[in-house]
């Protein structure tokens, strides 16, 4: 399949910027333009210096906001863990004090 480059890529943004701005595109740019990721539209990997500037905010925004879910969720688990630790660990305490006083009563 032949993957058609859009017309005002990425790649090509970065390019016009260099001569308007006399100015070389910073190598890690550079790297994450060169880089590939999947693409869910084509169902094929395609090199991020081909998306179009719309495409890759989308694509970036969907991923910020499954990460920021992600890491909601996982705080969210993480209280409510903490939360039955110290459930438990009222009970184990109660349990030793109702046993140390009918021991030692």
């Amino acid at each position: 399949m032949t993957k058609k480059i859009n017309r005002y890529s990425i790649e090509k943004y970065f390019k016009k910027l260099e001569i308007e701005t006399e100015r070389k595109t910073p190598i890690d740019i550079k790297e994450f333009i060169n880089s590939k990721r999947f693409s869910e539209s084509l169902g094929d990997v395609i090199k991020v210096g081909d998306m179009d500037l719309i495409h890759l905010i989308r694509t970036l925004k969907k991923e910020n906001d499954y990460w920021v879910n992600a890491y909601l969720d996982m705080k969210k688990h993480h209280r409510e863990f903490i939360d039955k630790l110290n459930n438990t660990r009222s009970e184990i305490i109660k349990k030793e004090s109702i046993d140390w006083r009918v021991n030692n009563g």
